[in-house]
């Protein structure tokens, strides 16, 4: 019986294999869309859930031999690269086997997530090590940990854990590990989603008086409240932020729905568009690292689609911009990007393959052209007027292309250096 599924897998990854044919394109860098398969045993099912900020190691959670929640054999933590494919990492050693790993330093050295020993424990991978369990917040008993977040260099962890006051967010570095505390007023509780390249902002969630509230934490100014969408119950949640931390993206209820957010000082918290079609529901879940393009969903009339929204608002459709740069990804349903690498040009994400099984999956874009504020694939009167708009001190500004915290000059001379299509 084991060995017809393990057959019948097998003749399944081989068709999308097949059916997965990666394309090229001519210009700045070549484009492509890679399946990523899944492990051996259970069924056939993978997700991704970041990808580091160099963009060359994925990693999430697949089916397994080893899982032991529920005949589907889920779940095992993965990473993956070019050069291994796909590879199971195993769990913390407990009564029983669950793992799925979350986020990944540069180069894919460090991984963080989530085990299994009875309890939750958050865990951190080197090759060295394997998995071994982070310590946990003091006074909240042993279990319920989780590591979401780390920083590029791979120093700084960030997650939650259950503390003698409730659910905490907490931060974990070379001195120590220590709890976030939470907003003022309404029942205790925060929880870290994800921190900034850097390491020095962490984004999240908290109880406050108002409800739960999406958050920014740094060391200088300690827990701030990010605001919500206006209308329906407030309920906001803040999940990934640019490599400074100047760019933050989630997702707010609203009275019809659920809305993705972006978050900057200069503007606060702005609604990003939805598809048309469909109910109101899309969530934000990936900020490449200069906070011009934003990942996650959108819900039209076929149901959730895996979208990108441009730093002045655009929203497209995933499919559709690799449609533009030459791939063909005829026959899958890309539902979500759950991770963009700090350049922009590596996305990752799941659908549903060819076959009707949810797999993970990479795509590779051309590399962003100078001066492409709104990273639409060229360079026009959208960069010019955005560098206009912005002109002036902006730290994190999309228009603040070369980076020094003020739109100025040597802006206005990228885009007009770099005008005209270069996709």
């Amino acid at each position: 019986m084991m060995q017809d599924a393990m057959r019948l897998k097998t003749v399944r990854m081989t068709m999308v294999a097949a059916l997965t044919l990666p394309a090229g394109v001519s210009g700045a860098g070549d484009a492509s869309f890679t399946a990523l398969g899944d492990l051996p045993g259970g069924d056939y099912h993978s997700r991704a859930s970041g990808v580091s900020g160099d963009g060359g190691t994925v990693v999430g959670v697949s089916y397994s031999l080893h899982g032991t929640t529920g005949e589907a054999g889920c779940c095992e933590a993965f990473r993956w690269t070019a050069a291994t494919g796909m590879i199971a990492m195993g769990d913390l050693r407990g009564t029983s086997f669950e793992s799925e790993a979350m986020a990944a330093s540069d180069g894919g050295t460090v991984i963080v997530g989530q085990g299994h020993v009875g309890v939750d424990l958050a865990f951190r991978w080197t090759l060295a090590s394997g998995l071994v369990a982070l310590p946990e917040l003091p006074g909240g008993g042993i279990g319920g940990a989780t590591a979401t977040g780390i920083s590029r260099d791979g120093t700084v962890i960030v997650g939650s854990d259950s503390a003698a006051s409730g659910r905490e967010a907490y931060i974990h570095s070379p001195r120590g590990i220590f709890g976030l505390g939470d907003l003022e007023g309404g029942d205790f509780g925060s929880e870290a989603r994800a921190v900034s390249g850097d390491g020095h902002v962490v984004v999240g969630w908290s109880r406050s008086e108002e409800g739960v509230q999406a958050m920014r934490w740094t060391e200088a100014g300690g827990m701030e409240g990010l605001g919500e969408i206006p209308g329906g119950t407030y309920l906001s949640i803040a999940t990934a932020t640019s490599d400074d931390g100047a760019v933050i993206a989630g997702y707010s209820f609203t009275a019809e729905g659920r809305l993705a957010f972006v978050f900057t000082d200069a503007a606060g918290l702005v609604a990003l568009d939805d598809l048309p079609g469909g109910e109101e529901r899309s969530e934000a879940e990936a900020v490449s690292g200069d906070g011009r393009l934003i990942g996650g969903y959108a819900t039209s009339d076929v149901g959730r689609e895996a979208v990108l929204w441009t730093a002045d608002g655009r929203l497209e459709r995933f499919a559709d911009r690799l449609a533009a740069a030459g791939v063909d990804v005829t026959g899958w349903q890309l539902d979500r990007i759950t991770g963009i690498s700090t350049d922009g040009t590596v996305i990752v994400g799941h659908g549903l393959n060819p076959l009707g099984d949810r797999e993970a999956w990479i795509a590779t874009l051309p590399t962003p052209c100078a001066g492409d504020v709104d990273a639409s694939g060229d360079v026009g009167f959208t960069d010019l007027i955005a560098v206009l708009d912005q002109w002036g001190v902006c730290p994190g500004c999309p228009a603040d292309l070369d980076g020094d915290g003020v739109v100025g000059l040597t802006d206005l001379l990228a885009v007009l250096a770099g005008w005209g299509v270069c996709r």
